[in-house]
């Protein structure tokens, strides 16, 4: 049995084999193509999903602050009542 190169196999089968194996060759160029974007999108996933776990510890610390801002301008304010009504009597 003689083996022959690859080139020289294409040129000895017919041109429906040629067109088969061309759209062979360009559908592993698309499985290569949407692993890339396969790979490329779960990237994104990935990010996505640690961005909203960073936003969501960003708005705690928001609401936390906030409700420790309140908390002061209540105290604030009920120590300047206090002392209105002190310097009144």
């Amino acid at each position: 049995m003689h083996h022959h190169s690859l080139s020289q196999q294409c040129f000895k089968v017919s041109k429906v084999r040629i067109k088969l194996t061309r759209k062979s060759s360009s559908s592993v160029n698309m499985e290569q193509m949407n692993m890339k974007l396969f790979l490329e999108n779960r990237r994104m996933i990935d990010e996505n999903e640690r961005l909203r776990q960073k936003a969501a510890l960003l708005r705690q610390e928001h609401q936390n602050l906030l409700s420790e801002l309140k908390k002061k301008q209540f105290e604030s304010t009920r120590k300047q009542g206090r002392a209105l009504l002190l310097s009144s009597l």
